[in-house]
This record gives structure tokens, C-alpha cells and sequence, in this order.
């Protein structure tokens, strides 16, 4: 990215990101890491690797920022960021659900032993 021209987004809250690039990299490559926990035959699973698959190879292929913002169709660069801050939260709690409602619990239930050694494996996952 040759100089970063943008001082503010504009947007209450949501800051200027000066390195985009490298910021979705880790986001969409954690994304990925986190539904590689989830069965390969599940709905959520195989549309989300298959969008941000694609949105990872329109970060790498395409070093012009506003171009990226283009062809990611979300917004400004720092919007599509929270989007894929959202979606890696909302993959972690899918485990979270997945898991529990293997073990026979749900999310309401009060916390027994075996739960919290549930949730602790949980909140290690990538």
C-alpha cells in the first residue's frame, strides 16, 4: 500500500486501519483454523470456508486498497475488518454450541464440572 491517505473512516467508533492487508490475512486464515473444527458435512462450515476462501484470494491478489474495498463489496476496508472479526466470533460460538449439544447440555444450563472443563477446551480452541 503506497501511503496511506485516509485519516478517518467517518464512522463513530471504527478507526482507520493502517495495515488492512495483513489484518484480513489473520482473520480469514483464523476463520478457517476455527470451521476446520467443525464436521466437514455441516451447512455453516462449507458456504463460510467458500466465501472467505474467496476473500482471502482477493486480499492477496489485490494491493490497492480502495480496489480491495471494490471487489470485497463490504463497505469501507475497515467495515469488511469487523464483518471478519464477526464471523470468527460467531464460528468460535457454533463450536461452542456443537460441542455442548454433544455433551448433552445447553448454553443455559447451570455449570457442573464436567461443563467448565467443556468451556475451558473451548476457550483454548483457535
Amino acid at each position: 500500500m503506497a501511503g496511506l491517505l485516509k485519516k478517518t473512516t467517518g464512522l463513530v467508533g471504527l478507526a482507520v486501519c493502517e495495515t488492512p492487508h495483513e489484518r484480513l490475512k489473520i482473520l480469514y486464515t483464523k476463520i478457517l483454523d476455527v470451521l476446520g473444527h467443525i464436521p466437514k458435512n455441516a451447512a455453516y462450515r462449507k458456504y463460510t470456508e467458500q466465501i472467505t476462501n474467496e476473500k482471502l484470494s482477493i486480499v492477496k491478489a489485490e494491493p490497492d486498497v480502495k480496489k480491495l474495498e471494490e471487489q470485497l463489496q463490504g463497505g469501507q476496508i475497515e467495515e469488511v475488518i469487523l464483518q471478519a472479526e464477526n464471523e470468527l466470533s460467531l464460528a468460535r460460538k457454533m463450536i461452542q454450541r456443537l460441542i455442548l449439544s454433544a455433551v448433552g447440555y445447553q448454553t443455559e444450563d447451570n455449570c457442573c464440572s464436567k461443563k467448565e472443563a467443556v468451556w475451558e477446551k473451548i476457550n483454548t480452541a483457535p
